[in-house]
């Protein structure tokens, strides 16, 4: 039996002036190992807004990647929490739609605000107090969101509830529930 692993990293700029985005990202790296082979996948957001995307190594087959019209105004899921984080932060509430590429798929990610719920310590979930939970839904509109390339399920959905842990300090997600096969 072989193992699995998902690292990603994420650049991009903040800018919490209010004129514009909050998240504008440059730059989404993943790196799928399995079974000890390892695959790099570079997604470029240029200033343009056009998005490259590049494999490394090259996949046995082209990868069937979203249309490039598809990409426009997307963001990586890294930023896509960031942005998130920021709308809760200024008052303004998860309720939004944001478009989100991450090399693989374009998908939207429909966030509904749940309002705030009272937290208590859990298992290895550590934070106590109040949260803003917000529902995300990823409603794919490209690419396949399994392994076996049918991109049979069009949806998932997840609890997201977000705090600000230390006083003075960002709006964060402090707690994640997910249904989950495993």
């Amino acid at each position: 039996m072989g193992g699995y692993r998902y690292d990603f990293a994420a650049n991009g700029v903040l800018d919490l002036s209010g004129e514009g985005p909050p998240v504008v990202p440059t730059e989404f790296v993943s790196v799928r190992t399995r079974n000890d082979r390892a695959r790099t996948r570079t997604v470029r957001f240029e200033p343009d807004g056009t998005v490259a995307t590049i494999d490394v190594p090259a996949p046995g087959r082209a990868p069937d990647l979203p249309a490039p019209h598809l990409l426009a105004g997307s963001v990586d899921p890294i930023a896509a929490a960031v942005w998130l984080a920021a709308r809760i932060d200024s008052g303004e509430g998860c309720e939004v739609v944001l478009p989100v590429y991450d090399g693989r798929r374009r998908y939207d990610l429909v966030v509904a605000d749940r309002g705030l719920r009272s937290l208590s310590v859990s298992g290895v979930q550590g934070y106590q107090g109040q949260a803003q939970l917000c529902t995300l839904r990823l409603s794919l509109i490209a690419g396949e969101f399994d392994d076996d390339g049918t991109g049979d399920e069009r949806m998932r959905v997840m609890d997201i509830y977000f705090a600000r842990p230390v006083a003075g300090g960002p709006v964060l997600p402090v707690r994640a529930e997910a249904d989950s096969e495993v």
